[in-house]
């Protein structure tokens, strides 16, 4: 006979079981720690009643020399008192540090196992990025295909004619501006992974401008060698020649080198032309400037 349980109490049981199941690489961990513990506990004390069992290993040992014969040779009897002796202490050592060596052979066993889901969990997130990064490129392709190039890239960092101004020092040394019709942008055109360059950054010289754009030019240069060299490089690598800090995402994203696809190269954006604070940076006007990074996505399972 089934017993059908109130959907309320089915509902928390089963909210239950699934944060459990969400939350099982954290309490193997936890688990393998404190087996860790119990582990060292147990084998300590172990270690302790190991030594009496040995004391009595030797004393059978010595009990059994009277076994000999008066010339001092091994019988029969000695042989088998030796074995048995032998054979005792093997059982009486294996009870003793049988615990421990159970404990930390399932704290062996924990610690795989949240391996095991992690690992798999991050297939799962890695397969499901990769869905998504396809299709989009699908998508932009279909676009780009429909309305050309420079219409999509229009649509896709909402690019727009606005009239400017432009701050400039006049051949008499003056500050005045200019005026300008020129395109600008809504804002939302750097990706996730775009980082300031200022003075947080190791690498950043806070009095010379050109210094700046100088080092920024030939990082940039630096990246794209090492991309051609090595086949691939990640962002990380490349915040780190940055003197920025690294990130999650940049463990996974990053360029890989195709000969057939991609631009094969590295660049910044430090000369994009639709962002106005990029032109001031390179015009010396901004001292810092926010890059962005034209990666290929996630190359781990590109590589």
């Amino acid at each position: 006979m089934k017993i059908k349980l109130p959907e309320s109490i089915a509902r928390v049981a089963s909210n239950l079981a699934f944060k459990a199941k969400k939350a099982s690489p954290e309490i193997a961990i936890i688990l393998g720690v404190t087996g860790v513990i119990a582990g060292t506990i147990l084998a300590c004390r172990a270690a302790v009643k190991g030594t009496e069992v040995v004391k009595e290993h030797k004393e059978a040992i010595e009990k059994a020399e009277s076994l000999k014969n008066e010339a001092g040779e091994e019988t029969d009897e000695y042989k088998k008192e030796v074995v048995k002796t032998y054979i005792h202490t093997g059982i009486k050592l294996g009870k003793v540090f049988g615990p421990a060596v159970a404990c930390e052979v399932s704290v062996i066993g924990l610690v795989l196992c949240s391996h095991h889901i992690l690992k798999d969990r991050t297939a799962a997130l890695s397969a499901a990025y990769m869905a998504l990064d396809k299709g989009f490129k699908k998508y932009k392709e279909r676009v780009t295909e429909k309305v050309g190039e420079e219409e999509e890239k229009k649509l896709r960092y909402g690019i727009k004619k606005e009239t400017v101004e432009i701050p400039f020092i006049n051949d008499d040394g003056e500050p005045v501006t200019e005026t300008k019709e020129m395109d600008t942008t809504d804002g939302l055109e750097y990706s996730p992974y775009a980082r300031f360059f200022d003075e947080l950054s190791d690498e950043f010289d806070e009095k010379n401008k050109e210094y700046n754009l100088t080092f920024l030019r030939s990082v940039e240069k630096e990246c794209t060698w090492l991309l051609k060299r090595n086949g691939h490089l990640f962002l990380n690598e490349v915040y780190d020649m940055l003197g920025l800090r690294r990130s999650k995402e940049g463990q996974a994203i990053g360029w890989v080198y195709d000969e057939k696809k991609g631009e094969n190269r590295v660049s910044f954006g430090i000369y994009d032309v639709h962002k106005p604070a990029n032109r001031a940076f390179v015009n010396g006007w901004e001292e810092a400037i926010l890059l962005d990074f034209n990666v290929d996505g996630n190359i781990l399972d590109r590589i």
